[in-house]
């Protein structure tokens, strides 16, 4: 955000080029503050969301089918 020649950003860069790679990391600006301005953030849509819970719902079955079936426990 530029106000009167001042600027700080919302998310920090490394390496702080102007460029972007897949090996670049960004990380949130904890000094940023501006009570004037909303940062949106878009909510998954509803067939993303579906998409979650199924595979969530799915990797939490292998979890309870492996658990369950007694075999391989650190215990007795």
């Amino acid at each position: 955000m530029m106000l009167f020649g001042f600027f700080i950003p919302i998310l920090n860069k490394e390496p702080s080029t102007k460029t972007i790679f897949p090996t670049n990391v960004f990380e949130f600006n904890s000094k940023f503050t501006d009570k004037m301005r909303r940062i949106k953030i878009p909510l998954p849509t509803v067939d993303e969301k579906k998409k979650v819970i199924e595979d969530v719902d799915k990797d939490r079955q292998y979890a309870i089918d492996a658990s369950s079936s007694g075999g391989g426990g650190l215990g007795g």
